[in-house]
């Protein structure tokens, strides 16, 4: 009896131990490595896009030709009117991408670490986009779906970024978060060199497996014809998109909201 009951206990402890390393292990284990860079994604979400199909122009009914009884005197050819037509304009719109190296997104959350408050930051430049403006007509922005390579977010604890992609972010399953925006609220009619304008971006972010719409708060400097920086930014739930902190002991508390900062340069194409 006493010894099925120690080999019982037995037992328990080594599920118990089994139980611990399992969990140590889906922290600390090395995560995947990128498997291709953000710009390169974007180039592939691109290049698989169908093309934008233009409607055929109808084909005009042929008409009966009709006899012309000849003048007395030659006419004479209309003159050529000076003004351009609509088809002859050019657009002055502009594709600007993000600058490899000097665009940066951040997420920035509190928590409570071994009984101190700490903000931690997670940083990554591995972040690709396009946006196309008329400096003439701002209002008419579009842009290209923004990727972060999730893979690549780095804090100041080695520890810690092991966690966030192994068990808060799973980026060996999900390596890109997408930003996709739908709509420019509150842009300029026209912008000019050397002026900063703010305005809201509309649209969906995906992390994991979830899409939620967000909106973020855009500060842009026109530093030149062909450079444009600035910043967006938004507050957000992270609970919303099925992300959950696992509890470690060092760590007694963790905020509920998650700043999302996109710290950008864009040049144009």
């Amino acid at each position: 009896m006493k010894r099925n009951l120690s080999m019982a206990v037995l037992a328990v402890v080594v599920i118990g131990v089994l139980g611990v390393a399992a969990v140590a292990y889906s922290f600390l284990r090395t995560p995947e490595e990128a498997s291709l860079s953000a710009e390169e994604a974007l180039a592939t979400v691109q290049a698989e896009q169908p093309p934008t199909e233009q409607p055929e122009a109808p084909t005009a009914e042929p008409t009966p030709t009709q006899a012309v009884e000849p003048t007395a005197e030659p006419t004479t050819p209309p003159e050529a009117t000076a003004e351009p037509t609509a088809a002859s304009e050019t657009s002055t719109a502009r594709t600007f991408a993000f600058v490899d190296g000097e665009t940066e997104a951040q997420f920035i959350i509190d928590e409570v670490l071994r009984g101190s408050p700490k903000t931690v930051v997670g940083s990554t430049i591995d972040v690709a986009g396009t946006f196309t403006v008329d400096f003439a007509n701002s209002a008419e922005i579009s842009f290209s779906p923004i990727l972060i390579n999730a893979r690549t977010f780095a804090t100041d604890d080695e520890r810690r970024d092991r966690a966030i992609k192994n068990r808060i972010l799973l980026t060996d399953q999900y390596e890109f978060i997408t930003f996709e925006p739908k709509s420019v609220v509150g842009a300029p009619e026209r912008v000019e060199v050397g002026q900063t304008y703010t305005f809201q971006v509309v649209g969906d972010l995906t992390i994991l497996d979830t899409t939620r719409e967000v909106v973020f708060d855009v500060e842009a400097t026109v530093v030149s014809e062909n450079r444009v920086e600035g910043t967006a930014r938004a507050v957000v739930q992270y609970a919303d998109w099925g992300v959950s902190i696992p509890e470690v002991p060092a760590v007694t508390g963790v905020a509920d909201e998650v700043t999302l900062i996109l710290n950008f340069a864009a040049e144009a194409q």
